[in-house]
Formats: C-alpha cells, structure tokens, sequence
C-alpha cells in the first residue's frame, strides 16, 4: 500500500520533506516523489501494482500543470469510468489515479461516487 503525507502551512526548515517521506518509505518502496507548491506540500511514496510505468507516479500532476493529486487506495472500476465517461481524455498511463483526475477535472467532485 503505497504511503501518502501532505502540508499546508508556512515551509519551514524543521519541515524536511527527505526525512518524512523516509519515515513512510517502507509502504511505497517503487518510487517517493514530492512536489511543494506555494504553502502546499504532497508526498508520496509508491508502491507499483496497476502500472509500473514512471508516467503513473504521484504526486500526479494535469497536462497543463493547474491540478495535482495524491491518492492512496484501488478503484476497481476505473477502466469502465475512463469508457464510460473519460473518451476524449488522452491519458499518459493506465493508473486509477489518473482516472480520478481527470473525472475531477472534468465533472467535480460528484465524479467519486461513480
């Protein structure tokens, strides 16, 4: 199960984002990745299971950089979603996280209940 941490607040030294994503490295030993945006920082540690490819790292970021996303869990149904309702998407991996995404981005949040 991969590993996620987030931070929202003034960056400060006592704040090292190597030495926390370390302490969660044992659930996502694949890939660690973070990404620190004004006040924001989302960390995560990977654990490969739907797609081992680089293209489905997190913190997964939209095509045109306005959107990111942390996710930690398996939606069972995303290749429905992404046939249902994603067919004008070109997708960059064959991730979940991806699906969830890009459903957000193009129908809010009520895209989760689906």
């Amino acid at each position: 199960m991969c590993g996620i941490l987030g931070y929202y607040g003034d960056y400060n030294e006592r704040f090292s984002k190597n030495c926390n994503l370390d302490l969660i490295s044992h659930r996502g030993p694949d890939n660690q990745q973070f990404s620190i945006e004004k006040k924001s920082f989302f960390g995560h540690t990977r654990l490969s299971i739907l797609d081992l490819s680089s293209n489905a790292n997190q913190p997964m970021f939209s095509i045109d950089k306005r959107y990111v996303i942390i996710f930690n869990g398996e939606i069972y149904n995303h290749k429905q979603l992404r046939s249902k309702f994603l067919k004008d998407i070109n997708f960059l991996s064959t991730s979940d996280t991806e699906t969830i995404l890009y459903g957000i981005i193009k129908y809010g949040k009520k895209f989760i209940l689906k």
